[in-house]
């Protein structure tokens, strides 16, 4: 449940920063959940990995959807390999979470995310692209017969999302 009130959050840090910016902010996230996951640790004395305690979802899931352009394709995929390797722990997770305090209780989440990460932006580039329709604005192709957020996302310093939203619409556009 904590992953999909996760994903408008997520959209709307994905909309609003660049790239580098939106990976600042996971990172001070981050750094945030730490401490804050420590203190909320002292009331769930009895319990490894409590329940109650949703950033790890949440940092996580943000981490899956760093640089890769949204559409409703790569959110479908993105919460589903999250979930699939947050789940089963598999690909070496289930040491991470091994680890006392928060560091296990993050860490786990971490990795799924990277590994969620890795999948969707593989999903990216070997998807066909016919049907493809992004959000925000990213199916209105500009006069250079790119899509208007390829330019938007190139104002704000966003180059490589830029270019693979750009090759996304070109393989649509020769399928």
């Amino acid at each position: 449940m904590a992953t999909l009130v996760t994903l408008p959050c997520m959209y709307c840090l994905h909309e609003a920063l660049s790239t580098i910016y939106y990976l600042a902010a996971v990172v001070f996230l981050f750094c945030c959940s730490v401490v804050i996951i420590m203190h909320a640790l002292d009331y769930f004395k009895d319990t490894r990995d409590p329940s109650q305690i949703v950033l790890d979802e949440f940092i996580g899931c943000l981490l899956t959807f760093y640089a890769v352009p949204l559409c409703w394709q790569t959110i479908i995929a993105g919460f589903l390999a999250f979930r699939f390797f947050d789940i089963t722990k598999c690909c070496g997770i289930h040491y991470a979470e091994r680890l006392s305090g928060a560091w296990g209780i993050l860490l786990d989440d971490v990795l799924a995310g990277i590994l969620a990460q890795v999948l969707v932006t593989h999903f990216c580039q070997v998807a066909p692209g016919d049907d493809v329709e992004p959000l925000g604005g990213l199916s209105s192709l500009a006069a250079a017969g790119r899509p208007a957020a390829t330019h938007r996302h190139a104002e704000r310093g966003d180059r490589l999302a830029a270019r693979r939203v750009y090759h996304w619409r070109q393989r649509g556009a020769s399928g």
